[in-house]
């Protein structure tokens, strides 16, 4: 397996994910629909060996001891986690941002202690602590 570390520059309409990588060089891969998807996000690309890619949400000095979480927004009319880098504050407990960006609008308040259930090996906001 090989790995390989970029930013989303862009998403398109069909929730397709274009990466650039530090060489300049751009991937684009199909995201999945249930998560919301944002330029800068930092990922890993990781090709399986057997014609799969895969993306992998990166670490950066910004997220380093933190986790990627995934906090449902409210007024989508569907289901939709936003994911967010949040601090640990106990076992299944993390701590959100102070802040959410302006284009998002959390079920649960920025600054908030939220408990987390892992579905699939990701971490879902499900409570307020």
């Amino acid at each position: 397996m090989r790995e390989q570390e970029g930013k989303i520059s862009s998403v398109r309409e069909d929730n397709n994910v274009i990466v650039q990588f530090d060489d300049g060089s751009q991937t684009e891969l199909q995201a999945p629909d249930s998560i919301l998807v944002a330029p800068g996000i930092p990922v890993a690309i990781v090709d399986t060996g057997d014609g799969r890619q895969i993306i992998v949400w990166g670490e950066s000095a910004a997220t380093r001891n933190k986790r990627l979480i995934y906090v449902p927004l409210d007024d989508e009319g569907v289901d939709v986690w936003a994911p967010v880098w949040a601090e640990p504050a106990g076992p299944s407990v993390y701590r959100l941002p102070d802040t959410a960006p302006r284009d998002q609008r959390w079920a649960f308040p920025p600054g908030s202690r939220v408990v987390c259930e892992t579905r699939n090996g990701d971490c879902y906001a499900v409570r307020v602590w």
